[in-house]
């Protein structure tokens, strides 16, 4: 489980693309979402890197949060992510810091807003060859991280 929030740590995006033939209404909408999508990744990134467990935890979907802190001291959300921010490291910790991504490579289907990536080997112990895909879920008016690959 320590993997689960360091897996999705240190990510290099790999570029899905928009479809360049969606109505304008619809393309702006959908941009609205990607973007809506990337910032929630981003300040949960963010909020891990400072190693601000509450933070973090509240942008994960509750399932995911619940699950996460299994793997916390105290059985807490907060507690895993602060243990996996101590467990980083520096250099990890920095690949974090400079992680930006592009609204146009996320995915939105509805409900579900999708960006794929590729994991770096050193840090999650698969191969660099190997794709991930990080799966959020409209909440309300915002996002909620379900699956960080």
């Amino acid at each position: 489980m320590a993997a689960l929030a360091l897996g999705a740590l240190a990510v290099a995006v790999a570029a899905t693309g928009c479809s360049s033939d969606e109505s304008t209404d619809a393309a702006t909408e959908a941009s609205v979402d990607q973007q809506a999508a990337v910032d929630t990744l981003s300040s949960y990134y963010s909020a891990f890197g400072t190693g601000d467990g509450a933070k973090a935890c509240g942008y994960l979907d509750p399932e995911l949060a619940a699950k996460l802190a299994t793997t916390g001291p105290d059985g807490t959300c907060p507690a895993a992510v602060q243990g996996g921010h101590d467990r980083a490291g520096a250099e990890a910790l920095s690949k974090l810091a400079d992680l930006k991504y592009d609204a146009t490579q996320v995915v939105v289907e509805g409900d579900t807003a999708k960006l794929a990536t590729k994991d770096v080997a050193e840090l999650n112990g698969k191969s660099t060859d190997s794709t991930a895909q990080i799966v959020l879920q409209r909440d309300g008016d915002g996002w909620k991280i379900v699956d960080l690959g």
